[in-house]
């Protein structure tokens, strides 16, 4: 707003970017513009530069001890998270110390280190008050720009099927994450898969039902019957249902008439607030009622899930989301226990529902423990 014609009127971007191209009003270089006074602009408009702050100037420099000697009252710093510790304390942030410089820092994080993590405080663990945080997740463009929101969901469905977990929640969900891998191995899912293959509608083998409840936001409740078969020591998948959001109503009508069509002999469910009144309800039927508790079993019956899966003696009918369910679950390593956990934008409402029908046939004990060497790392 300081550059102004004689009747007042302020100029334009197009006036101020020809001021610069033309070095009439600041010298422009690669790094920087100083601002100086402005007498005449030719063939272009006429006017003064009024109450300018002449010698002013913004400076664009790289993240190194260049910065030394520089003085400023608003100090930019931009992928923060990448820049050295000690660089940004003893030089850049210096820059801002003589006028108190108002400190605007902005990064993609990169894991629970470094000076950007520490000021941002996602945990609130060091209390520092000063700062004024904001966070923003690839949903936040959705309304602004949705054609660029859905190319960037294209972009995250792409890789999340390269297997690219870390990237996507960082890049696009503005996650702290430390350290974490995909759960099961790609090639181990897809061999899983009997081609050719559908549900059943009826079985007259011994099964077991399990009822993965969903929430009242975004989870489903599932439906999942499955098999084991002790000669070949494989669990087969036989049917599914997956109810949209909070459309459960008649879920234990539509129980009974499964028991009706499967030699369902355990009904194991998910232990949870959402299922109280249900598992109360199955449990006054006379069913026998298996309840998982998520938060004591999940790690343990996972594990034996996967080491069936990787012995090859998890079959399943063709089905593409239930892949890709299991191609996007992470194992996150936490300091003090490891969590199991879909990638954003993904479900795990079917591949929790499988398990639960697999409780009991991964329940493996002896005295020995096996050796998976796909879960090895050879150096």
């Amino acid at each position: 707003d300081l550059y102004s014609s004689e009747e007042g009127d302020v100029f334009d971007v197009g006036v101020f970017s020809f001021l610069m191209d033309t070095k009439q009003g600041a010298e422009n270089t690669r790094t920087s513009i100083t601002f100086k006074k402005y007498v005449e602009v030719k063939d272009y408009v006429s006017g003064l530069l009024v109450d300018s702050k002449i010698g002013c100037f913004i400076k664009s420099l790289p993240p190194t001890d260049i910065v030394r000697g520089n003085t400023f009252d608003l100090l930019i710093v931009d992928e923060a998270s990448i820049i050295d510790d000690d660089v940004y304390s003893m030089a850049i942030s210096k820059t801002g110390d003589k006028y108190n410089a108002i400190r605007l820092i902005t990064s993609t994080p990169r894991g629970h280190k470094g000076f950007f993590y520490e000021y941002f405080d996602p945990e609130g663990k060091f209390g520092d008050v000063s700062w004024t945080r904001f966070w923003f997740t690839v949903d936040s463009i959705k309304f602004d720009v949705p054609l660029e929101y859905l190319q960037r969901l294209k972009d995250i469905e792409f890789e999340l099927a390269r297997g690219k977990y870390l990237i996507v929640r960082q890049e696009y969900y503005g996650e702290f994450v430390q350290s974490e891998s995909s759960y099961f191995k790609p090639k181990r899912v897809d061999d899983m898969i009997v081609e050719d293959t559908e549900a059943v509608e009826f079985f007259k083998g011994e099964c077991d039902l399990g009822v993965d409840f969903g929430g009242l936001r975004n989870s489903r409740t599932v439906l999942t019957i499955s098999t084991f078969s002790e000669e070949e020591g494989v669990i087969r998948r036989l049917w599914h249902h997956a109810y949209p959001v909070k459309e459960d109503a008649d879920l234990l009508v539509d129980i009974e008439v499964l028991l009706g069509k499967f030699n369902v002999q355990r009904v194991v469910v998910d232990d949870c607030p959402e299922g109280d009144y249900m598992i109360r309800e199955m449990e006054g039927k006379g069913w026998l009622v298996t309840k998982m508790v998520f938060a004591r079993d999940k790690v343990r019956k996972y594990g034996e899930f996967r080491a069936m899966l990787n012995q090859g003696k998890i079959r399943s009918y063709v089905d593409a989301e239930l892949l890709g369910e299991m191609k996007a679950l992470q194992q996150v390593d936490g300091k003090t226990r490891t969590m199991i956990r879909h990638a954003p934008g993904m479900s795990d409402d079917l591949i929790d529902s499988f398990l639960m029908s697999a409780f009991h046939f991964v329940d493996v004990t002896s005295d020995f423990d096996f050796i998976d060497w796909d879960e090895v790392d050879v150096k």
